[in-house]
């Protein structure tokens, strides 16, 4: 697996949890400005990217 790879799985996984999330509590999340959703959408990305880097690496 090249660092190209890893980059790929970190995007598709990233965005799954995400989509996933939005989607199981779409009520709450529908309520958030665009400015807090992005913050929520970061912070998912960066938890994601740990977790795929811990467990390839």
């Amino acid at each position: 697996m090249t660092e190209k790879d890893i980059g790929k799985v970190l995007g598709l996984f990233s965005k799954d949890v995400v989509e996933d999330f939005l989607k199981d509590h779409k009520t709450q999340t529908d309520l958030l400005e665009k400015k807090e959703l992005k913050l929520v959408r970061k912070s998912f990305a960066k938890i994601a990217n740990a977790m795929v880097v811990k467990r390839l690496l």
